[in-house]
């Protein structure tokens, strides 16, 4: 059974979830942990959006994971108990696709998440935390909301939280700009990808030069350790920069008196220390002001997502009959293997007691053991009587032959 535990973005502030956003070698940790003391399948999504945990398990191992997620972050029960959402069953299964399709997402329909939890199941693989279930639950999601995302259009005009950023940056000058732009990760290069199509000046600041070799000449470029003397001339700041602390602090702003400036943190953890906003002419943005600002204007994406959510109650039910019948032909090869090597060595056995068995007589008995073994096998099985007719029919086949 699919379960999964997640942050509850209602109740969880920034501040409280920058704790969930693991390091490689946390992660690593982690998954060792889990994998090895509960003995049951792994995922885990750690991004600056979300962090949870798929499992399948009982209700037993629910309760080890439980612990060692508690034990891991050093929560108490219940500080765990408010910042954790667990699911379970069809409701976990229609988290994920939710998760997935970008219905969870900070931009509504967003695709970058379906590629953050293709990572996820990646290192899982890499981990070898994942066997048959969770390569086909993943593998489906994956297929399903690639073609829901086709479908509806719902990502036909970019809303990622780059192009958010550069589209508030538009609501909010009426003039040309100059933009500091610090980091050419994934997220700053998405930015620097929309904002060079403007009349906007940019200054694009990275700790690895050769990231920036690709940009138009108009561009100028520099090392991020020299951010500080650019500031007190910029108009904009937007940094997608990942550190265990801010770079910008209060300290830095005040102490350059810099009078007018508009940040974009785009981080988790946030790059930009949160109390700059209180001095006077500063005004800062971050993840959560941004999505709550953007997602204002999205009537046309909630359409489609009404359209999506349908899909996914049919595509729940798909893949529970997937998984059910994936279980039933596991246990039916099973039970033919086990069946298959018992009569070998029931007649084995029977030949070297009855040497003299004519082979019309060896086919009848032989007839009559597998008839025999195959009723005790299925005798406490549900499917009984489907999966005692195919055997008996298949093999009464292939004695005539």
């Amino acid at each position: 059974m699919l379960h999964v535990f997640s942050i509850n973005n209602q109740a969880v502030s920034l501040d409280e979830r920058e704790q969930y956003v693991l390091s490689e070698s946390e992660k690593a940790v982690l998954y060792q942990q889990l994998s090895q003391e509960t003995a049951t399948q792994v995922v885990i999504l750690s991004t600056c959006q979300r962090f949870e945990v798929y499992i399948e398990a009982t209700g037993a191992i629910q309760t080890q994971v439980k612990e060692i997620l508690r034990a891991f972050f050093g929560l108490t029960p219940a500080v765990f108990q408010h910042q954790f959402v667990e699911y379970s069953s069809d409701a976990a299964l229609t988290h994920l696709l939710q998760v997935s399709t970008g219905l969870l997402a900070h931009v509504l329909g967003e695709t970058q998440v379906l590629g953050q939890v293709k990572t996820a199941y990646q290192e899982a693989v890499t981990y070898e935390t994942v066997t048959k279930s969770f390569h086909t639950i993943f593998q489906s999601v994956f297929r399903f909301s690639k073609q829901m995302h086709k479908q509806t259009g719902i990502n036909d005009h970019p809303v990622s939280l780059s192009y958010s950023a550069y589209q508030f940056i538009a609501s909010k000058v009426t003039t040309p700009q100059t933009i500091l732009v610090l980091g050419a990760g994934k997220m700053g290069r998405l930015f620097i990808d929309y904002a060079v199509k403007s009349e906007h000046k940019l200054i694009v600041l990275n700790r690895d030069q050769s990231k920036l070799s690709h940009l138009p000449e108009a561009v100028i470029r520099g090392a991020l350790a020299d951010w500080s003397a650019y500031i007190a001339s910029v108009d904009i700041v937007v940094s997608s920069l990942e550190l265990e602390s801010p770079l910008i602090t209060y300290q830095d702003l005040e102490d350059k008196e810099i009078k007018r400036l508009l940040l974009l943190d785009l981080a988790l953890p946030r790059s930009i220390e949160s109390k700059t906003q209180m001095l006077p002419g500063i005004e800062l943005f971050d993840l959560d002001q941004l999505g709550e600002i953007i997602d204002k204007h999205h009537f046309v994406r909630r359409q489609k997502a009404t359209v999506i959510m349908n899909q996914i109650t049919a595509e729940v039910e798909r893949l529970k009959q997937t998984l059910y019948q994936q279980r039933f032909d596991d246990k039916r090869r099973t039970q033919f293997l086990f069946r298959d090597q018992l009569l070998t060595e029931t007649m084995a056995d029977i030949d070297r007691h009855l040497p003299d068995l004519k082979q019309k007589q060896r086919t009848i008995i032989k007839h009559h053991v597998k008839q025999a073994v195959t009723e005790a096998l299925m005798s406490n099985n549900s499917e009984a009587v489907s999966a005692n007719a195919f055997f008996n029919t298949k093999e009464r086949d292939h004695d005539q032959h």
